[in-house]
């Protein structure tokens, strides 16, 4: 196949490796060439012309273009396959805007996990999965509504209780999620033992706290420390008997999912400022020490914090506008699913330099959450609207 001599490469790559060069008996011979074969088609080595396009519109070009098969191109007398051209940044995103589905187009929703899903620790490719997880997790340990009901401990009681645990949260420099899933605890306890009374309302509360914290805590104070900030009220044998007691009523299942943790899926997806997340969070805490809010859901407690910190420091009055499709679509819930939650927030907001339990309001006046505490907007038009309507009573249907 190969010429001999030093330009056998060369003429094999001019195509000439089946020409006969120089003077010869057979220079002046012609081959019979094959003649079309109905059967089989056109195996002759005439090479294919395309018809012009015309006028197309050059982002259909740009598909057809490299969306169509590779062409076999014959070469005079050398077989090749034509190599695909490079594609320019102008025709990639032709190519990437085409992608897009028609729906997602019509409906303006985006991607929130675009910039991460190269990243294996953000394992984008389960959030969906997780989070939908999560939501049953949630039904199936759900807080019963009026649990208090013929209950020796009562609403007045339990929010002194949160409080002195949102205190032992900053004392401790525990993270927010210890704080969450301590009164989640406490709340699922006080439904199943009803003799819980106020001599013993502490010794649960600070159990509940030494309970979670060794859940989500790298390092845990010592059983000592608990004692101590009890003054001394409650032995350490007292706090681990109700440890072992909380454990075996619930069944061992502590990891209730809690609103923080939604919150911050919801924060992603709605693209919002720390200022705005700060508010969130602020409200979601505030929640804790609101009875009526410890039988909703937690992840109705985030959309409705999400959306409110949102519509508050944007001076938005009207909640649908920020309810985007794209929070619709990633946190499965409409506007109207959790309403009600958000003019229960607004409430507790509007009130709550009238309550004696501070301990979140001092918390967040610190300048590490932006102060947000003392934000002249948390008693803004929107906050006095939505306090001026009367708030749904917490039902069965609204937790679920």
């Amino acid at each position: 196949m190969f010429a001999k001599g030093g330009n056998g490469i060369d003429t094999l790559r001019n195509g000439r490796e089946n020409i006969i060069e120089g003077k010869g008996k057979y220079q002046n011979v012609q081959f019979n060439v094959p003649k079309r074969r109905p059967a089989l088609g056109d195996l002759s080595n005439k090479i294919t012309q395309t018809k012009s396009q015309g006028n197309q519109n050059p982002k259909q070009a740009t598909l057809n273009k490299y969306n169509s098969k590779p062409e076999i191109v014959q070469n005079k007398h050398l077989q090749t396959r034509q190599i695909a051209p490079k594609i320019t940044k102008r025709e990639e995103s032709v190519l990437n805007v085409n992608a897009t589905s028609f729906s997602s187009k019509r409906l303006n929703i985006y991607d929130p996990d675009e910039h991460t899903k190269n990243d294996p620790t953000a394992v984008t490719e389960y959030l969906e999965d997780i989070f939908c997880y999560l939501r049953e997790l949630e039904k199936k340990y759900n807080v019963q509504t009026n649990y208090l009901k013929n209950h020796r401990t009562t609403s007045p009681m339990r929010a002194v209780l949160v409080n002195w645990m949102a205190d032992l949260q900053m004392s401790f420099k525990f993270c927010l999620e210890t704080l969450h899933l301590s009164v989640s605890i406490t709340d699922r306890y006080l439904q199943m033992d009803k003799t819980v009374g106020r001599e013993a309302l502490q010794l649960v509360g600070v159990t509940a706290l030494m309970v979670a914290a060794k859940y989500e805590e790298v390092y845990t104070p010592v059983i000592s420390d608990y004692e101590y900030v009890c003054d001394e009220a409650f032995s350490n044998q007292q706090i681990l008997d109700m440890e072992r007691k909380m454990l075996c009523k619930l069944d061992f299942f502590v990891n209730r999912p809690t609103s923080i943790l939604f919150l911050r899926r919801y924060s992603k997806i709605a693209k919002v400022s720390s200022l705005q997340h700060n508010l969130g969070k602020y409200l979601l805490e505030l929640a804790l020490l609101d009875y009526s809010l410890s039988q909703v859901f937690p992840s109705h407690q985030a959309a409705a914090a999400c959306c409110l910190s949102i519509a508050i420091l944007n001076d938005e009055m009207d909640l649908s506008k920020v309810w985007s499709p794209t929070l619709v679509h990633y946190t499965k819930y409409k506007l109207s699913d959790f309403r009600h939650v958000v003019v229960l927030l607004a409430h507790l907001l509007y009130k709550i330099g009238e309550s004696k339990n501070q301990a979140i309001v001092n918390k967040y006046k610190s300048s590490s959450f932006g102060k947000i505490s003392t934000n002249a907007k948390l008693k803004g038009h929107l906050v006095m609207k939505l306090a001026t309507e009367k708030p749904t009573q917490i039902s069965d249907s609204n937790t679920r």
